[in-house]
């Protein structure tokens, strides 16, 4: 079972260095990013997207060879991991997988992704996250009275952390 992470976990820009840091493979690295908010009906209609997409791409390589075998395998893990493992929350949902290289790394957001897309490549595409991280730049804010401060951290749209700090109540300024 793999290990899922959000995007509050670990903050967006240590992800995306550690995804760009990956070294160039033979194989067909996916990156798949869906946009999980539901519809008017209260579902998510990401199903016939992938399964259009992932037939058409599997044509692209040959029957038998590394690449097809590791690009099903990805699929049946994508396909497993969506059926099983998406949290009601996430609006949003980047997936990178090899399984040639040992790689599934997927990463449950709670802001949207614009629209569903999939890129095969030899490392992973990763222009849309460094959008998310533009758009939704991390940043705290200060509230302070008297007698208290609290410091809030804000990443991808929602409360990261929250620290209080109170003083005792006294009656001389």
């Amino acid at each position: 079972m793999p290990k899922t992470t959000t995007a509050l976990e670990t903050p967006l820009r240590d992800q995306l260095d550690r995804l760009a840091a990956l070294e160039p493979v033979d194989l067909p690295v996916v990156s798949l990013y869906l946009d999980m908010q539901p519809d008017q009906n209260g579902r998510r209609n990401f199903d016939s997207f992938l399964r259009k997409t992932f037939a058409e791409r599997s044509k692209t390589y040959a029957s038998g060879t590394a690449a097809r075998q590791s690009f099903d395998e990805d699929v049946q893990r994508i396909q497993a991991y969506l059926a099983n493992d998406v949290q009601r929350s996430a609006n949003g949902l980047a997936i990178f997988a090899c399984h040639g290289a040992n790689l599934f790394e997927p990463l449950q957001l709670t802001v949207p992704i614009d629209e569903h897309w999939l890129f095969l490549g030899s490392v992973p595409h990763l222009y849309p996250l460094v959008r998310l991280n533009h758009q939704y730049p991390r940043y705290a804010a200060l509230l302070v009275d008297t007698n208290t401060a609290r410091l809030f951290v804000f990443s991808l749209g929602t409360a990261e952390t929250q620290q209080q700090v109170k003083n005792v109540k006294t009656r001389k300024t």
